[in-house]
This record gives C-alpha cells, sequence and structure tokens, in this order.
C-alpha cells in the first residue's frame, strides 16, 4: 500500500514533500511497535503445557532453518549480510522480526533491504497460502506424512534448482 501511496504523490506532483529521513524514523517506530506488541501477545501458560515438544521442534528445525538461511544469504550478492539477517528473522518469527534485524545490521535503513522485505512479503504470499493448504492435507484429503514429506523435500529441491537457474546464488560474500 506504502508503494501504491507514494506512486500517486509521485504522479500529482507533491513527491518532493517525501522526506526519506523522517520515512526511516516512522519505520523505526512502527518495527519496535510491532515486536513489542507480538511479545505481548504471547500466552506463557499455553508456551508451559507443551514445552517438551515445542523445545524438540524448535532446536530441530531452529538448527536446520540457521543452516539453510545462512548458506543461502551469503550467497545472495550486494547486502547479503542485511539480506540474510532479514530472511532469517521472517524464518525464525515474523516479517516485524526481520525488519528489526535488518534495522540492526542498517540503523537508518540506507539498504533497500528493508523495501525488499516489504515486497518479499507480496511475492511469497500465493506460496505460503499453497503450503499451508499443503500443512493440512493429512487432515482434509487423508494424505499419508510420508507423502506429504515427499512433496515438501520435492518443492525445496525445486526452489534450489529454480535460485541456481535465475542466478540468485552467487559466490560467498561474507
Amino acid at each position: 500500500m506504502a508503494l501504491l501511496v507514494r506512486f500517486a504523490i509521485n504522479k500529482i506532483g507533491l513527491g518532493h514533500l517525501l522526506d526519506p529521513g523522517t520515512q526511516r524514523r516512522i519505520t523505526g517506530l512502527s518495527v519496535d511497535f510491532l515486536i513489542v506488541s507480538t511479545i505481548m501477545a504471547i500466552q506463557v501458560t499455553i508456551i508451559w503445557a507443551y514445552i517438551v515438544p515445542i523445545v524438540l521442534i524448535s532446536l530441530a528445525t531452529g538448527i536446520l532453518t540457521t543452516l539453510v538461511i545462512f548458506y543461502l544469504g551469503r550467497r545472495s550478492g550486494a547486502y547479503s549480510f542485511e539480506r540474510t539477517v532479514g530472511v532469517y528473522g521472517i524464518a525464525t518469527g515474523t516479517a516485524p522480526v526481520g525488519l528489526l534485524l535488518v534495522r540492526i545490521a542498517d540503523p537508518d535503513l540506507e539498504t533497500p533491504v528493508a523495501l525488499e522485505i516489504g515486497l518479499q512479503a507480496l511475492f511469497a504470499a500465493p506460496f505460503v497460502f499453497g503450503y499451508m493448504l499443503l500443512m493440512n492435507a493429512l487432515q482434509w484429503w487423508g494424505w499419508s506424512m510420508p507423502l506429504l514429506l515427499l512433496i515438501f523435500a520435492g518443492a525445496m529441491v525445486l526452489s534450489f534448482i529454480l535460485l541456481k537457474v535465475f542466478k540468485f546464488i552467487g559466490p560467498r560474500t561474507f
């Protein structure tokens, strides 16, 4: 929405009134507010009731996610460090967490990574929605767990191949 509003403002000739410095400060404040809101929404009683499975699953997926994100992130070209921490935040939390980590790595938001993370959510939405539907295939369509895992593994391999084909993975940069 912000990009559409900026486009409209530029179209009517008022783009000179926009101040990037003020916009960065507003974005920073908004990210801080989102992080505090996210933490405040956690219900400790639910976490405590399921602490053992949460810890085991979190450790396994956390280690795998960290390895994959840092492997791919270090090969993402210019601003690879900022991209890596932003995507890591999104993959292990939410978009606001990713933006917070980008803000830590780039306090003045001088790189285009914060904008990229915002646009990433837009383009990733159809894929995320599809994977969310597939996660329910066990109950909805009676699929087996091995079949579902095979589909997800195939999607992961296909994604890696596409990253290579379209040259989104390059040499290590950090």
